[in-house]
């Protein structure tokens, strides 16, 4: 079920909505729970804010902090099907007439709908101006003051922005970092990597703008994919450019992520960020000029055409490769120690990681640094293994694909990369082409690599089950999500419905699906029961249960039982029916077969008549 949530702020109000979870946000008086004021910017910039960019700078925070407290859904679902929430904000501004304009409403949801992958409404109040003010936002800048600049780059402390700092300074241009600190780690960090960028590069003073922008009290976050941190990154940017009057701003990933392809058939959105996505760039620079008065103003990404091992090839070859060990791309700050500062799990320490494999800089991004070797390592059941699998599977279909036809034909998603304007879309689709099969040889060689290095532990069988390498030389990670999800709950029910029974066999498919649900609740896999209601030809009909929302990419189970011989026919016809009517849904389905009888007498070949089926999956039990 898609989440609802409605965010009023700073006593602003909106009509109540059933279902929906409320989120309070307080930006003024005596008790704030989010920083997002800019009173520095006078003393940093020797520029005031104008109401509109008060606004700006505003509604950004309030953004990302509503991002933060719905959540998207847990790990058992499996399918994302939670992932896409509903906001409908209200929020007091200084400019009223500029942000109640239909156009500007349906441009900012617009932009946010894109890079979220939510939908966002929004209601305008006028802003009071009798509540006590917060004291500030930007930190003093650090290094010499921002005079001279020609160019902003967001700055996170990861590798990317990193390289992007790397990059400009050799191409002689000046630019000032911005950086959003959500907690004093990430603070500290960025500080010591900007400090660095001076020490190795003395020609430039790498002036540096740090921002608060997070909770100020109340509940911590829920929701930790933060999508919308690229608005609140494009919204500052855009406000420094403004008032250092420079036009380019430098947001940057490298291409893979920036592209965000699918990496599995039925992809969760947490794996495919749209932060730097050339549509988002395109959609936020149109937005951003409008709002500031600044047509003129670019959006680039450098790294567009580069793959993550290129990325830390590029600071390693400016002679300065000691400084990827001062960057930190891991998504979870909290908790971590001074020397393990990556989980090694999120998708951006995975990208990294094999990156670092490849380019062959892994002295300068050692494995002691990291939480979880996830070559190595056995990785649980979830999002975790999840994600790692998907990574080493995508990069296998990238090698089956071999022409640049057959690449777009996979991912239409494709379409959206395509820039407007005078470009060659020819050299445009070769180059994104040669930049997935350059992807593909460094996930792979770095694949290859790793088992060369462990293949006497391979071939002892000393590896966890569930580490990649492991996974990797058995085939297993090229299984489909949903197939190992019907796996799992086939294997569940297998063994725990028999010792249910065994006193007392079941009279029939009721009993069996009762004690079926008992068993997903004691498993915690939450699952919907005789859900949805499908269409089919004059009648309607709905599977035994379903995952989260049913439907096309969901799973569909039927529980089936088979007392003796004679109904084997019956069974047969009304198993082959319901593949029918599942496949005009687009979905899987999971067979439950409970044998009381033991009726098959070859299990081989009743399950290979159904399994033969794309996307069907049997699982008997007796």
């Amino acid at each position: 079920m898609t989440a609802a949530a409605r965010v009023v702020v700073d006593g602003a109000t909106l009509r109540e909505r059933a279902g929906e979870q409320v989120v309070e946000l307080r930006t003024f008086g005596r008790n704030p729970n989010i920083r997002c004021r800019g009173d520095e910017f006078p003393k940093t910039l020797l520029a005031a804010l104008t109401p509109r960019l008060e606004d700006l700078l505003r509604l950004a925070a309030i953004v990302f902090a509503a991002d933060t407290r719905v959540d998207r859904g847990s790990e058992t679902d499996v399918f994302g099907q939670n992932w896409v929430r509903r906001f409908r904000v209200a929020v007091p501004v200084n400019d009223f007439d500029y942000w109640q304009q239909e156009q500007v409403r349906q441009d900012l949801s617009a932009v946010l709908s894109f890079l979220s992958e939510d939908d966002w409404a929004f209601e305008f109040r006028r802003l009071r101006h009798n509540e006590p003010a917060q004291p500030f936002l930007f930190s003093v800048c650090e290094g010499a003051p921002p005079q001279d600049v020609d160019l902003v780059i967001p700055f996170s402390g990861g590798a990317d922005s990193l390289a992007a700092s790397v990059q400009a300074i050799g191409e002689g241009r000046r630019p000032v970092l911005v950086s959003h600190r959500p907690a004093p780690v990430i603070d500290s960090r960025q500080k010591s990597l900007a400090a660095a960028l001076r020490r190795a590069f003395p020609q430039w003073s790498f002036p540096h703008l740090s921002v608060w922008v997070n909770r100020h009290g109340g509940p911590r976050a829920i929701e930790h994919t933060q999508r919308t941190r690229s608005f609140l990154y494009s919204a500052l940017a855009a406000i420094v450019a403004a008032l250092l009057r420079v036009d380019e701003i430098r947001l940057c990933d490298n291409g893979v992520v920036s592209i965000n392809l699918p990496q599995a058939g039925q992809n969760v959105g947490a794996l495919a960020s749209r932060s730097t996505h050339p549509h988002f760039l395109e959609l936020v620079a149109g937005f951003l000029g409008r709002v500031l008065d600044r047509p003129q103003l670019r959006f680039h990404n450098t790294l567009l055409f580069r793959t993550k091992a290129e990325v830390l090839a590029l600071i390693a070859a400016s002679g300065r490769p000691e400084l990827i060990e001062e960057s930190v791309s891991c998504a979870h700050h909290e908790g971590k120690a001074l020397l393990r500062r990556h989980c090694g799990l999120c998708s951006q320490c995975i990208d990294r990681r094999f990156a670092s494999v490849a380019a062959r800089v892994e002295q300068f991004d050692p494995v002691a640094k990291y939480e979880s070797d996830i070559f190595v390592d056995a990785l649980q059941d979830g999002f975790d293994r999840t994600r790692v699998e998907n990574y080493a599977r995508f990069a296998d279909t990238m090698e089956r694909l071999t022409t640049p036809d057959a690449f777009f034909l996979e991912f239409p998603e494709l379409g959206d990369c395509l820039p407007s304007g005078h470009v060659n879309l020819g050299v445009f689709c070769r180059r994104l082409w040669a930049l997935f099969r350059r992807h593909q040889l460094y996930v792979n060689s770095a694949i290859e690599r790793k088992i060369a290095e462990h293949r006497q532990e391979l071939r002892r069988g000393l590896l966890p089950e569930t580490s990649l390498l492991r996974m990797v030389s058995s085939g297993a990670h090229v299984k489909d999500r949903r197939e190992r999800y019907a796996r799992k709950l086939g294997d569940l029910l297998a063994r725990g419905l028999p010792p249910i029974f065994q006193d007392n066999p079941p009279s029939n498919e009721r009993q069996v699906q009762s004690a079926g649900e008992g068993i997903f609740i004691t498993a915690k896999q939450t699952l919907n029961r005789e859900t949805p209601q499908l269409p089919f030809s004059v009648i309607s009909t709905k599977p035994d249960f379903s995952t989260q929302g049913g439907g096309r990419d969901g799973l569909f189970l039927e529980f089936k039982l088979l007392k003796s011989r004679t109904a084997l026919n019956r069974l047969h016809t009304e198993m082959t029916s319901r593949v029918l009517i599942y496949r005009q849904q687009g979905a899987a389905v999971l067979f439950v077969v409970y044998d009381s009888g033991h009726a098959i007498q070859n299990d081989a070949v009743f399950v290979g008549t159904f399994e033969r089926e794309v996307d069907v999956w049997v699982t008997l039990v007796r």
